[in-house]
């Protein structure tokens, strides 16, 4: 029976025990004591081989000793090459698992690397909005503390605001109102203005319709200066008095209670008797009306020469004040004339109702300063009736009229 053993082929005879023994033993014995008997050239007992074994063992082993070291030699290349590969195949098997695991701890320390990330931002975000809401907190109080003390500070000064809040309030409602009784004021003065208008118009018709006669002339003559009168005092009131005996032509309403007498003449020539008629007139309401009456005024529309007054001409008829106003033409007849006149007749009537008697001198008219040394000034109505003196005199005068064409216009009359 051939056994191989180790690329060795030993001849045993299994009949026979010691044969029997030694195929026992190559079956059972381990690599490395083969190997080990090989390399020493002989082989030892073991596990009580029979000598016989061994002796016929070791004359195979030596007669084949040269075959079996270069079989053996191959044998360990074989076997180291194998080696090698199975350690090389064990290195790469090792290196690829190692690669693994190394990828599996990256993933893993990756992973443990995000979470703790995101741990951390939870963590971070956690205590930054703790701090938020504590510092949210804190600033609400100081907020609320701050208000308060602010509050406190400021409550005067807030009742003082509602104060004049309050006040201005009220002023805008007055200022309202103000504007609504001016806008109505507005609109009272427009309804009075074009009613005057039209008035205007209707007396400038009927002085066209009368003026084709000698009676319409007069007439022409009387609505002319009524309408120059309505003109220059659109607040006075104006009316005929024309058909009224004993009345002149017109009366002037200067307020409820005080009025003024006015004569008009339009002819080229004015006669004594004109004159004589009005001082008749004027006595007469004197009389009649007492203190009402504040004087008169002869306007000669045509005529620039007054029988004894001449272009102008002031005088006194029952203690009243009166002037005389010539014209040339109706056409100047001017609105500036007619109110200077009006005006002086108006604020002098006081003092042309007292006695020339009272005073001292007729020369203390001349200044106003001197007329604290009268004894009757406790007796007028109005200081106010002190300015219109100057005007006064200086319209009797003539020296300080500012209109030089009218002073020459009287001046030519006289003359004629």
């Amino acid at each position: 029976m051939t056994r191989r053993f180790v690329e060795l082929s030993v001849d045993v005879d299994v009949a026979d025990d010691a044969d029997a023994e030694l195929a026992r033993f190559i079956e059972t014995a381990a690599p490395e004591e083969v190997k080990d008997a090989l390399a020493c050239g002989f082989y030892c007992v073991r596990r009580g081989l029979h000598m016989h074994a061994r002796s016929r063992l070791e004359r195979e082993l030596c007669q084949s000793v040269g075959a079996a070291r270069a079989l053996m030699e191959g044998v360990e290349a074989t076997a180291l090459r194998r080696q090698c590969e199975l350690d090389v195949h064990l290195a790469d098997t090792e290196r690829r698992d190692a690669l693994a695991r190394v990828a599996r701890l990256q993933a893993d320390a990756q992973a443990m690397h995000e979470e703790y990330r995101r741990r951390e931002e939870e963590a971070l975000r956690a205590q930054a909005e703790l701090i938020r809401k504590r510092a949210s907190s804190e600033r609400e109080r100081a907020i609320l503390a701050v208000e308060r003390e602010q509050h406190s500070r400021m409550q005067p000064a807030l009742l003082e605001v509602e104060k004049y809040r309050a006040l201005w309030s009220a002023l805008a409602q007055a200022r309202d109102e103000d504007r609504a009784l001016a806008a109505a004021h507005d609109r009272e003065v427009r309804r009075l203005a074009e009613a005057h208008d039209s008035e205007v118009r209707r007396l400038g018709e009927e002085l066209a319709a009368t003026q084709k006669s000698n009676q319409g002339k007069g007439v022409a003559g009387e609505l002319l200066l009524e309408v120059r009168l309505r003109s220059a005092f659109p607040r006075y009131d104006v009316r005929d008095t024309s058909k009224t005996a004993a009345a002149c032509d017109l009366r002037v309403g200067i307020n409820d209670r005080e009025f003024l007498c006015v004569e008009s003449k339009n002819k080229a020539v004015v006669e004594r008797g004109d004159v004589e008629k009005f001082v008749r007139d004027v006595t007469q309401l004197a009389g009649a009306h007492s203190a009402a009456l504040v004087g008169g005024l002869f306007v000669s529309v045509r005529s620039p020469s007054i029988p004894g007054k001449g272009g102008f001409a002031v005088d006194f008829v029952a203690n009243r004040p009166v002037m005389y106003v010539g014209f040339r033409d109706a056409a100047d007849v001017s609105d500036e004339l007619l109110r200077m006149c009006v005006d002086c007749l108006v604020h002098s009537w006081p003092w042309f109702c007292r006695p020339l008697d009272s005073l001292d001198s007729l020369d203390s008219l001349d200044s106003l300063d001197s007329l604290d040394s009268l004894d009757s000034l406790d007796s007028l109505d109005s200081l106010d009736s002190l300015d219109s003196l100057d005007s006064l005199d200086s319209l009797v005068s003539l020296d300080s009229c500012d209109n030089r064409d009218h002073r020459d216009y009287w001046d030519d009359g006289d003359k004629g």
